[in-house]
């Protein structure tokens, strides 16, 4: 994965906001928008360790947008798209 799509500069801080759709549809490009973001949605939901960390974050299943720890953790966990 091309790491710009996350960061900048050269202390490697990630950008703005990031819609959840447009990060499951990085992770799941061959399905519909609707089926990647159930999937990815399902994936978050099935690692319990990612589920805790976000929701010290204030990540919530209905969430839309992602602040940038949050992309931070997921990849981490789920590995990069």
């Amino acid at each position: 994965m091309n790491e710009s799509v996350f960061r900048f500069g050269v202390d490697g801080r990630t950008a703005g906001a990031l819609p959840k759709l447009v990060l499951a549809r990085l992770y799941l490009p061959e399905r519909s928008p609707r089926m990647a973001l159930r999937t990815f949605n399902k994936w978050i939901s099935c690692h319990q360790v990612l589920t805790e960390q976000l929701a010290q974050t204030g990540y919530t299943p209905h969430c839309r947008l992602l602040t940038p720890e949050q992309v931070r953790l997921m990849v981490l966990y789920l590995g990069e798209p």
